[in-house]
C-alpha cells in the first residue's frame, strides 16, 4: 500500500464528513500536539502497538494539513516534497557533497555555523523547559557555559537565597524563573533531559499518591480527615514498596542480560536483602542517601560482574564488607561457597549478621575485626569492593591468599593511573595481575576488575576460620 491511498482517504474525508470539512490548519495545531505526546507517552512506555498507532495518526494529520495548504494556495504535496528533500540535502553536505565532517559534534558544529542568529528557529510556544534546554546548548556551543556541574549547583544555590529573600509577587516571580533556568543548566550538565525528568517526576507522584489515597480507603478513613503526618507515613511505606519493586525489576533485567540463571527463591532474598537496607536506613551508615535510589544497578549487579569468577573457588572473604557488597550477592548464587566477611564496624557487622538470618544463608561467617588482624593464610578468592589503594591492601592480600588464589579489586576507569603503577611492584612480589574491563548491563558504566593471582609457592594449609 502506497501514501497515495492516505493522501485518497483525507480527500474523501475533506468532503464528505462534515468534521473534517470544517477544520483549518489552526484548528489542527493542538490535535497535532495532542498526537505527538501519546507518540511521546508510547515510547517512554516502550509500547510498539501504541507507537504504529500514534505514528499512524501524526501521519494522518500531516497529510490533512497539507491537503488543507494546498486548498489555500501556500503549497502542494509534490513541492513540499521537494522543498524538504532540497533543504535536507544541504543540511547533509558531508553525505551528499564532498563536505568532510568526521563526526555527530563536528556535523553539529557545522550546523550551527549556518545560523546567524543561535536562538532563531526555537518556537515561542516549546514547553518552557525544553526552550531554557535549546537556549543553553546554542549559548554553551559559543563557549558560554559552565566548565562542570559545580557551576549551575553554586548558581540554584545562589538563585534560592534570592528567591527566599524576595519581597514583592514580581521579585519572587522573577527569582523563580532564574532557579527554575539553573536547574535546566544543571540538567544539561548531568546530560538530563529536564521535560523528561519532570514528566517522570509527575507520573511517580501520581502513582505514589494514589496508592495512599486506596489505602486511607482500606483502613475506611476519610482523606480531608487524615493529617499531613500519617498521609506521609503511608507515603513513605509505599514508596518504599514500589521502590523495591523497581529495584527487583532492574535487576531481573540485568541478570538476564549477564546471562545468570535466578530462580522465586532467589530473587525473594533479594527482595528481603533491599526491605534490610531500607530499614536499616538511618540507623547505619551503609549507603549514601543517592545510592538508595540505584541499589540494584550500583551494588546488586556491579557486585555480580565477577559472578563468573568466583566459580570453582571454595574459600572467598571479603575486605570491608559493609552493606554486604560484593560478597552477599555473590553468596546468594553459590551457597555450596564458604564466604568470611571482614567488617570491623561494630555496627555493621550486626547488621551482617542480621542479613544473613534473614536471608538464611549458610557456610558463612561474619568477623568483626580488620582483615589485616587475621594471620591465617586460608583463602583461594578475596574481594575488595571497598575504597582503597591496592599498594596499601597487598600486604593483607599476601598474607591471606594461598599460592594459586586469586584477588578481585572492583575499580573505575579514573583508577586507571593506579593500576599500572602498581604491577611492577606486584610482579616483584609473586603476583600476575590482569585486567577486565566488564560494562555495568543496565546503564553500561564500565567497571574495571583487577584480578591478581599468587603464583608464588606458600603455604596452603587450610585451618579452620
Amino acid at each position: 500500500m502506497k501514501i497515495d491511498s492516505l493522501i485518497e482517504l483525507v480527500q474523501i474525508l475533506r468532503k464528505k464528513c462534515p468534521w473534517d470539512r470544517v477544520q483549518t490548519i489552526k484548528s489542527l495545531k493542538n490535535n497535532l500536539i495532542e498526537e505527538a505526546y501519546e507518540f511521546v507517552e508510547a515510547v517512554e512506555e516502550n509500547n510498539p502497538a501504541a507507537l504504529k498507532e500514534e505514528a499512524g495518526d501524526i501521519l494522518f494529520l500531516i497529510i490533512f494539513l497539507i491537503a488543507i495548504m494546498e486548498e489555500n494556495g501556500i503549497t502542494d504535496f509534490e513541492n513540499l516534497l521537494s522543498c524538504t528533500i532540497r533543504k535536507y540535502k544541504e543540511k547533509h553536505p558531508h553525505v551528499f557533497k564532498d563536505k568532510k565532517l568526521k563526526d555527530r559534534d563536528a556535523v553539529i558544529e557545522f550546523w550551527n555555523r549556518a545560523k546567524p542568529d543561535p536562538f532563531k528557529g526555537i518556537p515561542k510556544t516549546l514547553p518552557a523547559l525544553s526552550a531554557a534546554r535549546i537556549i543553553q546548548e546554542r549559548a554553551a556551543r559559543l563557549g558560554f557555559d559552565w566548565r562542570s556541574a559545580d557551576g549551575p549547583v553554586s548558581k540554584i544555590k545562589e538563585e534560592i537565597e534570592e528567591l527566599i529573600a524576595s519581597r514583592t509577587d514580581s521579585e519572587a516571580f522573577e527569582e523563580f524563573g532564574d532557579l527554575l533556568f539553573a536547574c535546566v543548566n544543571l540538567a544539561r550538565h548531568l546530560k538530563i533531559d529536564p521535560e523528561d525528568a519532570l514528566r517522570y517526576a509527575n507520573k511517580k507522584f501520581v502513582v505514589r499518591f494514589k496508592n495512599v489515597l486506596e489505602e486511607l480507603k482500606k483502613m475506611g478513613k476519610d482523606v480531608e480527615k487524615t493529617d499531613l503526618e500519617e498521609m506521609d507515613m503511608i507515603w513513605n511505606q509505599k514508596k518504599q514498596i514500589l521502590n523495591i519493586k523497581m529495584e527487583l525489576d532492574t535487576l531481573k533485567k540485568g541478570l538476564d542480560k549477564l546471562g545468570i540463571t535466578y530462580d522465586k527463591e532467589i530473587l525473594q532474598k533479594f527482595n528481603r536483602y533491599l526491605e534490610l537496607l531500607y530499614r536499616y536506613r538511618g540507623r547505619v551508615h551503609l549507603l549514601s542517601k543517592n545510592d538508595y535510589n540505584r541499589i540494584a544497578v550500583k551494588h546488586f549487579l556491579a557486585s555480580l560482574l565477577a559472578y563468573k569468577i568466583v566459580k570453582g573457588h571454595k574459600m572467598v572473604c571479603d575486605i570491608g564488607a559493609g552493606a554486604g557488597f560484593p560478597s552477599i550477592p555473590l553468596k546468594i548464587f553459590y551457597p555450596g561457597v564458604k564466604f568470611v566477611l571482614f567488617e570491623s564496624k561494630k555496627k555493621k557487622a550486626y547488621f551482617l549478621l542480621k542479613l544473613i538470618d534473614e536471608l538464611q544463608l549458610k557456610n558463612i561467617v561474619v568477623l568483626n575485626e580488620r582483615a589485616e588482624a587475621y594471620k591465617k593464610r586460608v583463602f583461594d578468592l578475596i574481594l575488595i569492593r571497598a575504597a582503597g589503594q591496592i599498594s596499601k591492601l597487598i600486604k593483607t592480600v599476601n598474607q591471606l591468599l594461598i599460592a594459586d588464589g586469586e584477588a578481585i579489586f572492583y575499580k573505575g576507569l579514573k583508577q586507571m593511573k593506579e593500576i599500572d603503577g602498581v604491577q611492577p611492584r606486584l610482579k616483584r612480589r609473586g603476583f600476575k595481575i590482569t585486567t577486565k574491563k566488564i560494562f555495568n548491563p543496565i546503564n553500561n558504566d564500565p567497571i574495571i576488575l583487577v584480578i591478581i593471582k599468587k603464583v608464588c609457592k606458600a603455604p596452603s594449609s587450610r585451618p579452620g576460620v
